[in-house]
């Protein structure tokens, strides 16, 4: 509210949805200013600035996802468990993934990827049943 950028759709009921484009381009060019300000401040050594930019990039994205009224939480939650279940450690250059390193990880055998699509469709129809009642 305080940028002005929450006017599209107030309602807090409303299901998960792409704001409108000219703010979602502008919220993705402040991710890639972020994104820009942590590669400086890495390259110049200045780890306050960093973390700044690291700590700034979570912000705006966080808040890009609110605005998109996403079940942030849900998703988080969803995909940190992901990323820590069933993925096992690169050996070698020989194993690695497309990163071309061995401090990565990649997809093992008992892994599971994000249910994103799951839990937004879930949010929208809770979301649209809560409107519907009230």
């Amino acid at each position: 509210k305080f940028y002005g950028l929450m006017t599209d759709k107030e309602d807090k009921t409303e299901p998960p949805y792409f704001i409108q484009k000219e703010n979602l381009m502008m919220k993705i060019g402040h991710l890639k200013e972020e994104l820009a300000e942590i590669e400086k401040a890495a390259e110049n050594g200045d780890l306050t600035e960093f973390a700044d930019g690291i700590i700034d990039l979570i912000y705006v994205a966080s808040g890009l996802g609110n605005l998109c009224r996403l079940p942030m939480h849900q998703l988080w939650n969803d995909v940190q468990n992901s990323n820590m279940v069933g993925k096992v450690r690169v050996k070698s250059l020989d194993d690695a993934t497309k990163r071309g390193s061995t401090f990565d990880v990649k997809k093992g055998p008992g892994w599971v990827g994000p249910r994103g699509a799951e839990i937004i469709q879930r949010a929208t129809e809770i979301r649209e049943k809560n409107k519907n009642q009230g």
